[in-house]
């Protein structure tokens, strides 16, 4: 589940400090010059930032870039520019030598990023987002170029950008082994087209049990919708038949296994350790991407149909703020 960065405990002698000032106007390097004519306006935008966010949330935050500032100044590396190999240490370090769990590094994240787009806002979303857009062109790039028949190429495509922009859960898509069970696994039935979007009805979900997912048309390099469309047709090709939507070119449905056998060798083919991805590749990939975004809490939870008692109660869900989230992370 998401982690909210307002409820995260401090040890108290920390907050109190002296060397540890949690004020707005301390924190960040307010008349750090910006080499452009727009720098009254930056400026202002600066404050408006850092103002919108509740107390709890910026003493998050903050925390978190203290901490990051200090592994930078251990390993004597400038704090800027933040580079991808920076963060990928920082991470490394805070689980190795801090014992940290990755929930928590996440969360840790979360404040460096907010600080990077306040001091480097032209950089600092193609280091938290643009990484992973990259590997995911990366791979369905090499995927065209493999030996794999169309009907399997589009099968894979439109599976990667299904289990990216709905954030899916690897179980959530294939199944658990090759019979096709109708109350468990997709069908064809469960994918509709509109305008907009398309909609597949998941039977069933970890935390909301059986949902109706949307993806919308991105229209971009990454577009799910022109992938699904094409697969559709393809599959109707096939086989007329209505079970199941993921049917493997062997005519068996697409299981777990089968699916984590062409993802690994497409990795390899990337020169990629596929040791390294798990199943839930596409959704980890996909919520760094929308945090990195600036996307709202609201937004990736319903995004990603997480559960959270903070929110539930008053969230509703709302079709306009998914899409625009996941279009915002098309390229």
């Amino acid at each position: 589940a998401l982690l909210c960065l307002s409820s995260l405990d401090f040890p108290p002698q920390l907050l109190r400090s002296r060397s540890l000032s949690l004020t707005r106007s301390s924190v960040t390097a307010d008349n750090m010059p910006i080499c452009n004519n727009f720098n009254p306006l930056l400026q202002s935008a600066k404050f408006y930032v850092k103002n919108g966010l509740a107390p709890s949330t910026f003493k998050s935050y903050t925390y978190a870039w203290l901490k990051y500032a200090k592994f930078c100044s251990l390993h004597e590396t400038p704090l800027y520019p933040i580079r991808i190999n920076t963060i990928v240490a920082f991470i490394t370090y805070c689980f190795e030598h801090l014992n940290l769990t990755p929930t928590y590094i996440r969360s840790l994240l979360a404040g460096v990023n907010f600080f990077s787009q306040l001091q480097q806002p032209s950089s600092s979303q193609s280091l938290f987002s643009n990484h992973v857009i990259k590997l995911l062109l990366n791979l369905l790039s090499t995927l065209n170029r493999s030996f794999y028949s169309p009907y399997l190429k589009s099968l894979l495509k439109s599976s990667f950008l299904l289990a990216f922009y709905g954030l899916l859960r690897l179980g959530e898509f294939t199944s658990p082994n090759n019979t096709f069970i109708s109350s468990r696994d997709l069908a064809v039935s469960d994918l509709s087209f509109h305008p907009d979007f398309y909609s597949l009805s998941l039977k069933h979900s970890k935390t909301k049990g059986a949902c109706t997912i949307v993806v919308a048309r991105t229209n971009g390099q990454l577009c799910p919708f022109r992938a699904m469309f094409k697969f559709a047709l393809l599959r109707h090709q096939l086989s007329g038949l209505p079970d199941p939507l993921f049917l493997t070119p062997e005519g068996l449905i697409m299981s777990a296994a089968w699916f984590l056998k062409h993802l690994r060798f497409l990795l390899a083919a990337c020169h990629l350790p596929p040791s390294q991805f798990s199943g839930h590749f596409f959704r980890i990939g996909a919520a760094t991407s929308a945090a990195a975004q600036g996307i709202p809490t609201s937004s990736l939870q319903q995004l990603g149909r997480w559960s959270s008692t903070a929110f539930s109660s008053y969230i509703r869900p709302d079709l306009s703020a998914v899409l625009s989230a996941q279009r915002s992370l098309s390229v």
